[in-house]
């Protein structure tokens, strides 16, 4: 039998199982988006999926080029030498997701409802990437062209012959993929030039996925930081603050709101008292961007009048400032404020911008309270002004409070 009259044949039996194959690939499309492969978020790592069956044009391309007289595809063997008529391509933003995607493919074969045709295989150059994925049990294999892709090779029955070939590959290799793939496919360029510049463009691929690696891990560090803060230093839930407070409060009540320094390191406080005598000003701010009275009910939060104090535990000093602004602001209209005002000024402790940046994660809104009448003040007359030390309501564990509502005007005058 030529050539011809072969392609024929396995074009043939393609027809007759087609739909079969339709069936297999569109399960395994359904339980990846039924049934994605998550993160610690319950976020979906997938980030879209492309699938295919194969055109008789490009099956009839690929039984020409692969077949041979001495080793020709037929219809006896077809399904066992072309294995990617039925395809599924996962695509994924960065490597450091993978082994979820791996390992969803590998419960899934594990409980029986796929078997391997094969063990699965990367095909990667890079060497840090071979170590990746043989860490992952995955046998690694290099092209000539360093085309980068793991495949999956699965079938839904032991003694089935429809096979669903399963590639999983980044957003960066997917680029280079569909470049290679307009050049070398069906048949190779002869261009030298080409697959030069197509593996230059390969290295660039893999220094992009790194990057993004990079980019991720510092993310999910920030995120985690973020989290074990809030944890640290819980706010209590409105209905308790309103419990607290409603009963309490008329809606002008002054009031006054102590911070602790808990570390007994500050330098915003250790730069109000050292300049004291040309401060007319001075803004606190929480550390990445948080405003710990956010759930407080209205009428609980600081306002404009009211009083801030912050001091060390056990010291025998606090300083007391007037509140001016408390509140969410953004961080540009802060460093403007300083900038007006540049010895007269203090916010955090920070003279340097970048410094303040990084002590707020650049965010771009912050948790801030300024204050204006600043005194230092012994405990003594702490304690004569605005009464002896009663913990109303506690803002942040061991650090915030709401010392006192209620205050007496007539004994609080700062000047």
């Amino acid at each position: 039998m030529n050539k011809d009259q072969l392609i024929i044949e396995c074009i043939d039996l393609y027809r007759r199982e087609k739909k079969q194959f339709q069936l297999f690939l569109n399960s395994i499309r359904d339980f990846f988006e039924l049934d994605p492969p998550i993160n610690d978020t319950k976020q979906s790592v997938i980030h879209s999926i492309k699938y295919r069956l194969k055109d008789e044009e490009h099956l009839a391309e690929k039984v020409n080029r692969k077949s041979s007289t001495d080793n020709p595809i037929n219809a006896n063997n077809l399904f066992s030498r072309v294995t990617d008529l039925a395809g599924l391509r996962i695509l994924h933003l960065y490597q450091d997701q993978f082994p979820i995607i791996h390992e969803k493919i590998m419960n899934k074969v594990s409980s029986r409802d796929w078997y391997f045709v094969e063990s699965p295989k990367a095909y990667t150059w890079d060497p840090e990437t071979v170590n990746f994925f043989s860490g992952l049990g995955i046998r690694c294999e290099q092209k000539e062209s360093y085309y980068t892709s793991i495949h999956y090779l699965v079938k839904q029955k032991v003694d089935t012959s429809i096979i669903c070939e399963i590639q999983v590959r980044t957003l960066f290799e997917e680029i280079w993929g569909e470049i290679d793939h307009s050049i070398n496919y069906p048949q190779s360029i002869d261009s030298v030039a080409c697959k030069e510049q197509i593996r230059v463009l390969s290295k660039l691929v893999s220094t992009g996925t790194r990057l993004a690696d990079s980019i991720f891990r510092t993310y999910n560090d920030y995120r985690t930081q973020v989290k074990e803060t809030q944890n640290e230093e819980p706010i209590n839930p409105v209905e308790e603050v309103n419990e607290g407070f409603d009963s309490k409060l008329k809606v002008r009540d002054l009031k006054v709101v102590q911070q602790y320094l808990l570390t007994g390191n500050s330098n915003w406080f250790d730069q109000v008292v050292s300049d004291l005598s040309r401060v007319i000003g001075a803004t606190f701010m929480w550390p990445n961007g948080y405003w710990p009275f956010e759930k407080l009910a209205p009428n609980a939060k600081p306002q404009s009048g009211d009083y801030f104090v912050v001091g060390y535990k056990n010291a025998t000093e606090k300083i007391v400032g007037v509140i001016k602004y408390a509140g969410i602001k953004s961080l540009t209209d802060i460093i403007t404020e300083n900038e007006l005002e540049p010895n007269e000024r203090i916010t955090n402790g920070f003279s340097d911008v970048n410094d303040l940046r990084k002590f707020v994660n650049n965010r771009r809104e912050v948790g801030c309270i300024t204050i204006e009448n600043i005194k230092i003040v012994s405990n003594e007359e702490y304690n004569y002004k605005f009464g002896e030390f009663k913990e109303t309501y506690t803002v942040r564990q061991n650090s915030l409070f709401i010392h006192k509502i209620g205050i007496d005007v007539s004994k609080t005058n700062l000047g």
